[in-house]
Protein backbone atom coordinates (compact mmCIF):
# COMPACT_ATOMS: atom_id res chain seq x y z
CA UNK A 1 0.00 0.00 0.00
CA UNK A 2 1.48 3.48 -1.04
CA UNK A 3 2.24 5.83 1.68
CA UNK A 4 2.08 9.04 1.23
CA UNK A 5 5.35 9.86 2.65
CA UNK A 6 6.84 7.53 0.47
CA UNK A 7 9.92 8.97 -1.97
CA UNK A 8 8.01 9.28 -5.45
CA UNK A 9 9.26 9.65 -9.29
CA UNK A 10 9.91 12.01 -11.20
CA UNK A 11 10.96 14.04 -8.05
CA UNK A 12 9.06 17.21 -7.75
CA UNK A 13 12.36 19.37 -8.18
CA UNK A 14 13.10 18.16 -11.76
CA UNK A 15 16.60 19.37 -11.42
CA UNK A 16 16.93 16.11 -9.46
CA UNK A 17 16.02 13.72 -12.29
CA UNK A 18 19.60 13.07 -12.89
CA UNK A 19 21.91 9.91 -11.64
CA UNK A 20 23.99 12.38 -9.91
CA UNK A 21 21.37 13.13 -7.10
CA UNK A 22 21.49 9.60 -5.19
CA UNK A 23 19.55 11.42 -2.51
CA UNK A 24 16.30 11.96 -5.16
CA UNK A 25 16.64 8.14 -6.33
CA UNK A 26 17.65 6.02 -4.09
CA UNK A 27 14.76 6.55 -1.67
CA UNK A 28 12.61 5.60 -4.18
CA UNK A 29 13.96 2.36 -4.29
CA UNK A 30 13.84 1.61 -0.85
CA UNK A 31 10.40 2.96 -0.59
CA UNK A 32 9.03 0.71 -3.28
CA UNK A 33 10.93 -1.92 -2.44
CA UNK A 34 9.23 -1.42 0.75
CA UNK A 35 5.76 -1.28 -1.13
CA UNK A 36 5.12 2.50 0.44
CA UNK A 37 6.16 4.02 -2.95
CA UNK A 38 4.71 2.93 -6.24
CA UNK A 39 6.96 3.20 -9.38
CA UNK A 40 6.34 2.69 -13.11
CA UNK A 41 8.49 -0.04 -14.64
CA UNK A 42 9.64 2.22 -16.80
CA UNK A 43 11.15 4.09 -13.89
CA UNK A 44 11.49 1.37 -12.13
CA UNK A 45 14.16 0.19 -15.17
CA UNK A 46 15.64 3.14 -15.35
CA UNK A 47 16.51 3.37 -11.31
CA UNK A 48 17.29 0.17 -10.89
CA UNK A 49 20.04 0.71 -13.74
CA UNK A 50 21.19 3.58 -12.05
CA UNK A 51 21.71 1.45 -8.59
CA UNK A 52 23.30 -1.01 -10.39
CA UNK A 53 26.26 0.84 -12.01
CA UNK A 54 26.42 3.08 -8.30
CA UNK A 55 28.98 1.57 -5.56
CA UNK A 56 28.62 2.49 -1.84
CA UNK A 57 32.20 3.92 -3.26
CA UNK A 58 33.84 3.17 0.21
CA UNK A 59 37.34 4.65 -0.87
CA UNK A 60 35.60 7.82 -1.88
CA UNK A 61 33.98 7.88 1.57
CA UNK A 62 37.27 7.70 3.25
CA UNK A 63 39.15 10.31 1.32
CA UNK A 64 35.71 12.73 2.09
CA UNK A 65 35.47 13.17 -1.01
CA UNK A 66 31.34 13.65 -2.55
CA UNK A 67 28.16 13.09 -0.33
CA UNK A 68 28.39 10.47 2.66
CA UNK A 69 24.42 11.10 2.84
CA UNK A 70 25.04 9.47 -0.47
CA UNK A 71 27.06 6.18 0.68
CA UNK A 72 24.44 4.89 3.03
CA UNK A 73 21.28 5.66 0.89
CA UNK A 74 22.79 3.56 -2.27
CA UNK A 75 24.52 0.95 0.77
CA UNK A 76 20.38 0.58 1.70
CA UNK A 77 18.83 -0.06 -1.62
CA UNK A 78 21.68 -2.54 -2.68
CA UNK A 79 21.06 -4.29 -0.12
CA UNK A 80 17.51 -4.23 -0.40
CA UNK A 81 16.92 -4.37 -3.88
CA UNK A 82 20.27 -6.10 -5.30
CA UNK A 83 21.50 -8.27 -1.90
CA UNK A 84 24.47 -6.77 -1.90
CA UNK A 85 25.23 -5.97 1.92
CA UNK A 86 29.21 -6.33 1.46
CA UNK A 87 30.12 -2.26 1.28
CA UNK A 88 26.99 -1.06 3.32
CA UNK A 89 28.38 -3.90 5.99
CA UNK A 90 31.75 -2.38 6.14
CA UNK A 91 31.14 0.92 6.55
CA UNK A 92 28.47 0.29 9.26
CA UNK A 93 31.42 -1.84 10.66
CA UNK A 94 33.97 1.31 10.33
CA UNK A 95 31.08 3.37 11.71
CA UNK A 96 30.22 1.22 15.14
CA UNK A 97 33.34 -0.04 16.05
CA UNK A 98 35.71 2.72 14.80
CA UNK A 99 38.57 2.65 11.72
CA UNK A 100 42.58 3.76 11.15
CA UNK A 101 40.48 4.42 7.55
CA UNK A 102 40.71 8.32 7.25
CA UNK A 103 36.85 9.80 7.17
CA UNK A 104 35.30 6.38 7.51
CA UNK A 105 36.36 6.04 11.00
CA UNK A 106 35.12 9.11 11.80
CA UNK A 107 31.34 9.40 12.92
CA UNK A 108 28.95 10.43 9.94
CA UNK A 109 32.30 11.24 7.92
CA UNK A 110 32.23 14.73 6.37
CA UNK A 111 28.63 15.47 8.03
CA UNK A 112 28.25 15.20 11.35
CA UNK A 113 25.00 16.34 12.82
CA UNK A 114 23.32 17.72 9.73
CA UNK A 115 19.76 18.62 10.40
CA UNK A 116 20.04 18.00 6.55
CA UNK A 117 20.99 14.48 6.43
CA UNK A 118 20.93 13.10 9.86
CA UNK A 119 17.61 11.55 8.84
CA UNK A 120 18.21 10.12 5.76
CA UNK A 121 21.90 8.16 7.24
CA UNK A 122 19.13 6.67 10.47
CA UNK A 123 16.57 4.98 8.18
CA UNK A 124 19.25 3.85 6.08
CA UNK A 125 20.66 2.52 8.96
CA UNK A 126 17.29 1.05 9.87
CA UNK A 127 17.29 -0.74 6.82
CA UNK A 128 20.53 -2.83 7.46
CA UNK A 129 18.85 -3.80 11.06
CA UNK A 130 15.73 -5.03 9.83
CA UNK A 131 16.46 -6.43 6.35
CA UNK A 132 20.42 -7.06 6.85
CA UNK A 133 22.82 -10.14 7.43
CA UNK A 134 22.32 -11.35 10.95
CA UNK A 135 26.15 -10.17 11.05
CA UNK A 136 25.56 -6.77 9.97
CA UNK A 137 22.81 -6.23 12.65
CA UNK A 138 24.14 -5.19 15.81
CA UNK A 139 26.08 -2.75 14.11
CA UNK A 140 23.50 -1.21 12.65
CA UNK A 141 21.89 -0.30 16.05
CA UNK A 142 25.54 0.28 17.57
CA UNK A 143 25.40 3.33 14.76
CA UNK A 144 22.20 4.50 15.40
CA UNK A 145 22.78 4.59 19.45
CA UNK A 146 25.90 6.24 19.34
CA UNK A 147 23.53 8.95 16.92
CA UNK A 148 21.06 9.10 19.54
CA UNK A 149 23.95 10.09 22.02
CA UNK A 150 25.55 12.68 20.30
CA UNK A 151 22.07 14.42 19.87
CA UNK A 152 21.11 14.31 23.64
CA UNK A 153 23.98 16.24 24.45
CA UNK A 154 22.18 19.02 22.04
CA UNK A 155 18.61 18.60 23.31
CA UNK A 156 16.51 19.85 25.75
CA UNK A 157 13.42 18.18 27.00
CA UNK A 158 11.04 21.27 26.00
CA UNK A 159 9.56 21.93 22.90
CA UNK A 160 10.84 25.85 21.25
CA UNK A 161 7.57 27.48 21.05
CA UNK A 162 8.83 29.23 18.10
CA UNK A 163 10.39 26.88 15.76
CA UNK A 164 7.84 24.40 16.03
CA UNK A 165 4.88 26.54 15.93
CA UNK A 166 3.10 26.44 12.59
CA UNK A 167 1.36 29.40 10.88
CA UNK A 168 -1.84 28.52 12.13
CA UNK A 169 -0.68 28.90 15.46
CA UNK A 170 -0.77 24.78 16.55
CA UNK A 171 2.25 22.89 17.66
CA UNK A 172 2.85 20.32 14.77
CA UNK A 173 5.98 18.50 17.25
CA UNK A 174 5.80 18.56 20.81
CA UNK A 175 9.04 16.79 22.22
CA UNK A 176 12.43 17.52 22.93
CA UNK A 177 14.31 20.20 20.81
CA UNK A 178 17.58 19.03 18.66
CA UNK A 179 20.37 21.77 18.33
CA UNK A 180 20.62 22.44 15.06
CA UNK A 181 25.01 22.58 14.93
CA UNK A 182 26.52 20.73 12.64
CA UNK A 183 27.91 20.36 8.90
CA UNK A 184 25.17 20.80 6.28
CA UNK A 185 23.08 22.34 8.74
CA UNK A 186 21.19 25.18 7.09
CA UNK A 187 18.09 24.33 8.39
CA UNK A 188 16.79 25.27 12.04
CA UNK A 189 15.22 21.59 12.24
CA UNK A 190 13.76 18.66 10.44
CA UNK A 191 10.57 16.87 11.10
CA UNK A 192 11.75 13.34 10.45
CA UNK A 193 15.39 13.66 12.67
CA UNK A 194 12.77 15.03 15.31
CA UNK A 195 10.69 11.85 15.41
CA UNK A 196 13.39 9.42 14.68
CA UNK A 197 15.41 10.62 17.91
CA UNK A 198 12.32 10.61 19.71
CA UNK A 199 11.37 7.00 18.98
CA UNK A 200 15.22 6.27 19.76
CA UNK A 201 15.34 7.04 23.01
CA UNK A 202 12.01 5.84 24.21
CA UNK A 203 9.27 9.03 23.91
CA UNK A 204 7.01 7.08 21.96
CA UNK A 205 5.83 7.45 18.13
CA UNK A 206 4.09 10.32 16.80
CA UNK A 207 5.50 13.27 18.48
CA UNK A 208 5.62 15.01 14.72
CA UNK A 209 2.44 15.62 12.92
CA UNK A 210 2.29 12.98 10.42
CA UNK A 211 1.71 15.57 7.47
CA UNK A 212 5.20 16.74 8.20
CA UNK A 213 6.75 13.63 8.10
CA UNK A 214 9.45 12.34 4.97
CA UNK A 215 10.19 9.13 3.70
CA UNK A 216 12.76 8.26 6.40
CA UNK A 217 9.57 7.56 8.87
CA UNK A 218 7.66 5.92 6.36
CA UNK A 219 10.48 3.72 5.81
CA UNK A 220 10.93 3.46 9.92
CA UNK A 221 6.92 2.56 9.98
CA UNK A 222 7.21 -0.23 7.08
CA UNK A 223 9.98 -1.85 8.93
CA UNK A 224 9.25 -1.84 12.67
CA UNK A 225 5.79 -2.29 14.66
CA UNK A 226 6.39 0.25 17.57
CA UNK A 227 7.04 -1.80 19.72
CA UNK A 228 9.97 -3.36 18.14
CA UNK A 229 11.21 -0.24 17.27
CA UNK A 230 14.99 0.09 18.79
CA UNK A 231 15.27 2.03 22.01
CA UNK A 232 18.34 2.78 24.01
CA UNK A 233 17.80 3.57 27.99
CA UNK A 234 18.46 7.44 28.96
CA UNK A 235 18.25 9.20 32.23
CA UNK A 236 17.33 13.04 31.71
CA UNK A 237 18.53 13.69 34.48
CA UNK A 238 22.31 12.78 33.50
CA UNK A 239 22.70 13.29 29.90
CA UNK A 240 26.20 12.86 29.71
CA UNK A 241 26.47 9.68 32.39
CA UNK A 242 23.44 8.69 29.72
CA UNK A 243 24.97 9.88 26.08
CA UNK A 244 28.91 9.10 26.59
CA UNK A 245 28.31 5.38 26.98
CA UNK A 246 25.77 5.27 23.52
CA UNK A 247 28.17 6.93 22.17
CA UNK A 248 31.62 4.69 22.86
CA UNK A 249 34.67 5.23 21.37
CA UNK A 250 33.31 7.27 18.33
CA UNK A 251 35.47 10.43 16.94
CA UNK A 252 33.85 13.36 14.96
CA UNK A 253 34.79 15.25 12.55
CA UNK A 254 36.35 19.27 13.77
CA UNK A 255 34.95 19.49 17.25
CA UNK A 256 31.71 20.46 19.00
CA UNK A 257 31.14 21.42 22.61
CA UNK A 258 28.31 20.94 24.72
CA UNK A 259 28.08 23.55 27.52
CA UNK A 260 25.26 22.64 30.39
CA UNK A 261 24.65 26.18 32.32
CA UNK A 262 21.99 26.24 34.53
CA UNK A 263 19.87 28.65 32.32
CA UNK A 264 20.54 26.94 29.08
CA UNK A 265 22.54 24.49 27.22
CA UNK A 266 25.10 25.81 24.35
CA UNK A 267 26.33 24.17 21.56
CA UNK A 268 29.35 25.46 19.83
CA UNK A 269 31.27 24.07 16.58
CA UNK A 270 34.12 26.74 15.92
CA UNK A 271 34.45 26.34 12.01
CA UNK A 272 32.66 24.88 9.48
CA UNK A 273 34.81 22.31 7.66
CA UNK A 274 32.19 21.14 4.88
CA UNK A 275 32.13 23.96 2.31
CA UNK A 276 29.06 22.73 0.19
CA UNK A 277 26.41 24.17 2.58
CA UNK A 278 26.25 26.57 5.34
CA UNK A 279 25.68 25.61 8.89
CA UNK A 280 24.62 26.82 12.28
CA UNK A 281 27.94 26.99 14.68
CA UNK A 282 25.78 27.74 17.95
CA UNK A 283 22.88 27.66 19.32
CA UNK A 284 21.78 28.35 22.93
CA UNK A 285 18.72 26.43 24.15
CA UNK A 286 17.38 29.29 26.24
CA UNK A 287 15.03 27.53 29.22
CA UNK A 288 13.05 30.24 30.66
CA UNK A 289 12.17 31.60 27.18
CA UNK A 290 11.72 27.97 25.73
CA UNK A 291 13.16 28.83 22.12
CA UNK A 292 16.71 27.78 20.60
CA UNK A 293 18.61 30.76 19.16
CA UNK A 294 21.42 29.76 16.77
CA UNK A 295 24.27 31.57 15.06
CA UNK A 296 23.87 31.24 11.49
CA UNK A 297 25.93 33.42 9.67
CA UNK A 298 24.21 33.69 6.39
CA UNK A 299 21.40 35.41 4.95
CA UNK A 300 18.25 33.05 5.96
CA UNK A 301 16.38 33.84 3.00
CA UNK A 302 19.28 32.48 0.56
CA UNK A 303 20.74 29.12 -0.37
CA UNK A 304 24.16 29.97 0.05
CA UNK A 305 25.88 27.64 -2.30
CA UNK A 306 27.65 27.76 -5.34
CA UNK A 307 29.03 30.57 -7.02
CA UNK A 308 29.33 33.87 -5.30
CA UNK A 309 27.91 32.31 -2.01
CA UNK A 310 29.50 34.32 1.35
CA UNK A 311 32.75 31.96 2.28
CA UNK A 312 34.10 30.64 5.58
CA UNK A 313 32.21 30.21 8.50
CA UNK A 314 34.14 30.54 12.01
CA UNK A 315 32.25 30.81 15.74
CA UNK A 316 34.65 31.99 18.94
CA UNK A 317 33.99 33.76 22.32
CA UNK A 318 35.33 36.67 22.81
CA UNK A 319 34.59 39.01 26.25
CA UNK A 320 31.24 36.93 27.42
CA UNK A 321 30.02 36.93 24.33
CA UNK A 322 29.72 33.71 21.77
CA UNK A 323 29.83 35.43 17.75
CA UNK A 324 29.84 33.48 15.02
CA UNK A 325 30.67 35.21 11.35
CA UNK A 326 31.42 34.32 7.68
CA UNK A 327 32.57 36.54 5.11
CA UNK A 328 29.46 38.57 4.48
CA UNK A 329 29.37 40.87 7.98
CA UNK A 330 26.00 41.61 7.68
CA UNK A 331 24.60 38.30 9.03
CA UNK A 332 27.17 37.79 11.98
CA UNK A 333 25.13 36.45 15.25
CA UNK A 334 26.41 37.41 18.64
CA UNK A 335 25.04 36.36 21.94
CA UNK A 336 25.88 37.22 25.46
CA UNK A 337 26.77 34.24 27.61
CA UNK A 338 25.36 33.64 30.91
CA UNK A 339 28.20 34.25 33.54
CA UNK A 340 26.97 30.85 35.76
CA UNK A 341 29.26 28.23 36.54
CA UNK A 342 28.63 25.27 33.90
CA UNK A 343 26.57 22.05 35.31
CA UNK A 344 28.94 20.06 32.93
CA UNK A 345 30.65 20.58 29.45
CA UNK A 346 31.14 17.46 27.05
CA UNK A 347 33.72 17.95 24.63
CA UNK A 348 33.49 16.23 21.17
CA UNK A 349 36.40 16.17 18.00
CA UNK A 350 38.65 13.56 15.76
CA UNK A 351 40.33 12.07 19.72
CA UNK A 352 37.04 11.57 20.85
CA UNK A 353 34.16 12.33 23.26
CA UNK A 354 34.49 13.31 26.64
CA UNK A 355 33.67 15.39 30.29
CA UNK A 356 35.69 19.01 29.42
CA UNK A 357 39.12 18.67 31.95
CA UNK A 358 39.36 14.18 31.37
CA UNK A 359 42.35 13.95 28.72
CA UNK A 360 41.39 12.09 25.26
CA UNK A 361 42.29 8.72 24.81
CA UNK A 362 46.00 8.16 23.26
CA UNK A 363 44.97 8.00 19.77
CA UNK A 364 47.58 7.34 16.76
CA UNK A 365 45.27 10.06 14.73
CA UNK A 366 46.51 12.69 13.37
CA UNK A 367 43.81 15.91 12.32
CA UNK A 368 42.34 15.40 9.23
CA UNK A 369 42.56 18.11 6.54
CA UNK A 370 39.80 19.49 4.65
CA UNK A 371 39.33 17.43 1.55
CA UNK A 372 38.46 19.09 -1.66
CA UNK A 373 35.10 18.40 -2.61
CA UNK A 374 33.04 17.87 -5.64
CA UNK A 375 31.55 20.59 -7.06
CA UNK A 376 27.92 21.01 -7.12
CA UNK A 377 25.93 19.55 -10.29
CA UNK A 378 24.63 21.14 -13.42
CA UNK A 379 21.47 22.58 -11.74
CA UNK A 380 19.42 21.85 -14.52
CA UNK A 381 17.39 18.61 -14.86
CA UNK A 382 18.74 15.71 -17.41
CA UNK A 383 17.35 16.60 -21.06
CA UNK A 384 17.40 12.88 -22.21
CA UNK A 385 15.08 11.80 -18.92
CA UNK A 386 13.04 14.71 -19.15
CA UNK A 387 12.16 13.87 -23.16
CA UNK A 388 11.74 10.52 -21.92
CA UNK A 389 8.89 11.70 -19.55
CA UNK A 390 7.25 14.04 -21.80
CA UNK A 391 7.05 10.83 -24.75
CA UNK A 392 5.69 8.42 -21.98
CA UNK A 393 2.59 10.95 -21.47
CA UNK A 394 0.72 9.47 -24.78
CA UNK A 395 0.07 13.22 -26.15
CA UNK A 396 0.24 14.03 -29.96
CA UNK A 397 3.34 12.99 -31.38
CA UNK A 398 3.67 16.41 -33.29
CA UNK A 399 3.19 18.41 -30.24
CA UNK A 400 4.86 15.80 -28.50
CA UNK A 401 7.99 16.29 -30.71
CA UNK A 402 7.35 19.86 -30.55
CA UNK A 403 8.19 19.63 -26.81
CA UNK A 404 11.26 17.63 -26.81
CA UNK A 405 12.69 19.83 -29.37
CA UNK A 406 12.38 22.92 -26.93
CA UNK A 407 13.59 21.18 -24.06
CA UNK A 408 17.62 21.36 -25.38
CA UNK A 409 17.04 25.32 -25.29
CA UNK A 410 16.39 24.74 -21.22
CA UNK A 411 14.26 27.90 -21.27
CA UNK A 412 11.51 26.21 -19.16
CA UNK A 413 8.84 28.70 -19.14
CA UNK A 414 8.20 27.91 -22.86
CA UNK A 415 8.84 24.81 -22.05
CA UNK A 416 6.09 24.65 -19.36
CA UNK A 417 3.91 26.40 -21.70
CA UNK A 418 3.68 24.03 -24.43
CA UNK A 419 3.39 20.97 -22.33
CA UNK A 420 0.83 22.83 -20.00
CA UNK A 421 -1.17 22.62 -23.77
CA UNK A 422 -0.41 19.08 -24.48
CA UNK A 423 -3.71 16.58 -24.46
CA UNK A 424 -2.86 13.40 -22.61
CA UNK A 425 -5.12 10.46 -22.00
CA UNK A 426 -6.59 10.98 -18.37
CA UNK A 427 -4.54 8.03 -16.41
CA UNK A 428 -1.60 10.19 -16.97
CA UNK A 429 -2.92 13.64 -15.78
CA UNK A 430 -1.19 13.59 -12.76
CA UNK A 431 2.20 13.59 -13.93
CA UNK A 432 1.39 15.87 -16.95
CA UNK A 433 0.05 18.31 -14.27
CA UNK A 434 3.50 17.91 -12.13
CA UNK A 435 5.51 18.10 -14.81
CA UNK A 436 4.31 21.32 -15.17
CA UNK A 437 4.09 22.59 -12.19
CA UNK A 438 8.22 21.09 -11.90
CA UNK A 439 8.73 23.30 -15.23
CA UNK A 440 7.47 26.64 -13.70
CA UNK A 441 9.23 26.31 -10.22
CA UNK A 442 12.40 25.96 -12.70
CA UNK A 443 11.61 28.73 -14.68
CA UNK A 444 11.46 30.80 -11.71
CA UNK A 445 14.73 30.38 -11.08
CA UNK A 446 16.37 31.45 -14.22
CA UNK A 447 16.45 35.34 -15.19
Amino acid sequence: MSDPRGATWPPEDLRKERKGHVEAWAPVLICNCLEISDLSSRHHDLLQGWLKDTPVNLTGLAEGRGSWNWGWMIGAARGLCLADWKDFGTLLECQANGSDKKFLGLFFGTEPLSSDYDSMRLASTLVALARGPEAIRPLAKKVLGRWAGLAALGAVPWTDRVEYRANNGQMWYQGPSLSPVGERSPKTSEPSRNELFCRLLGHGKGKVRLARQAWACAVADALFKPKDFPTFPFNGNDVPGSALPLIGNARVWGSFRFVRYPEGLLVQRPKRFNSLTPSALWSYAFDAKTEVQRGFPWDPNRANRGPGAPSGGECRIENGEIISSSSDPHFTQRFRLPSSKPLWEVIADEQGVRRAGQAPSPSPFSPLASPVFDPELDPGPDPDILIADVKALGGQGNETLAICNAISSKKWGAVAAKLDDLDVPKPNRDLHRSLVDSLLALAQDQP
